[in-house]
């Protein structure tokens, strides 16, 4: 008869894998990577991130979400008609998200699970830590912007990552933790919103949900970093600017 590992006992053995992968050297790393990311895959759970969360980042972490989460962007001129939208605010974030942080050392530190109804029970923790470890590793590599991009997902997908973009751009140094890295998953789309990015073709609830994740990861690390509140509301930001490029 087998017993199934407490979640405690789970985050206890996150913390020293993650620790244990990030001390390697980036030959070693990139050997270990697949089996690092299948173990997650197996085992990082909502209930096991709870046991990982540092309560004083955890308020911070917080704070900065709510604000990610609440900054509306501006509709701007459909550039490819050239006619004016309306100046409606809209905020691209709706329904829910979850969105994680983790340390120097691949530990996750702050966790927000706020699911969607759409995605079901869909294991939303284990992505979004996925996607923050691979921001860790493609700027330990030397690289920029996060899963952004087909190279970064290409040398991602080599080792092993098996899951769409979604980490934020770059990581953020703050005073007391170091620098962070921050993923995204199950980022509730404001189809509205879309289907503006789509040029006004209709998208499915599913369209664009990498773009999302990065955009939610990437002003929430933003707004981490800054610790102020928006006097104005944000134009739209770069990623959706150059997603609108490429439609």
């Amino acid at each position: 008869m087998t017993t199934e590992t407490s979640p405690e006992k789970l985050a206890s053995e996150l913390k020293l894998k993650s620790s244990s992968f990030f001390s390697l050297d980036q030959q070693e790393r990139r050997e270990k990577a697949g089996e690092f990311l299948q173990w997650v895959e197996d085992n990082v759970t909502n209930t096991v991130l709870q046991y990982t969360i540092v309560p004083e980042f955890q308020e911070e972490f917080e704070l900065a979400a709510d604000k990610a989460f609440n900054t509306p962007q501006i509709l701007l001129t459909n550039q490819k008609e050239g006619e004016a939208l309306s100046n409606d605010l809209v905020f691209p974030v709706e329904d829910g998200y979850t969105i994680l942080a983790i340390d120097e050392k691949g530990i996750p530190i702050g966790y927000i699970y706020k699911p969607i109804e759409k995605l079901g029970d869909f294991n939303t923790a284990k992505v979004a830590y996925q996607k923050a470890v691979m921001l860790k590793i493609i700027e330990d590599e030397g690289k920029s912007n996060g899963l952004a991009g087909k190279a970064n997902m290409e040398f991602a997908k080599s080792l092993g990552f098996r899951r769409h973009w979604g980490s934020a751009l770059s990581s953020v140094k703050l005073g007391n933790y170091g620098k962070i890295y921050i993923g995204a998953s199950g980022v509730g789309q404001n189809q509205t919103y879309n289907s503006h990015l789509l040029d006004g073709a209709t998208p499915s609830d599913f369209t664009n949900a990498g773009l999302f994740d990065a955009y939610f990861a990437t002003i929430t690390a933003e707004m981490l970093e800054s610790n102020e509140v928006p006097l104005q509301p944000k134009l739209e930001h770069d990623l959706f600017v150059e997603a609108q490029d490429r439609n």
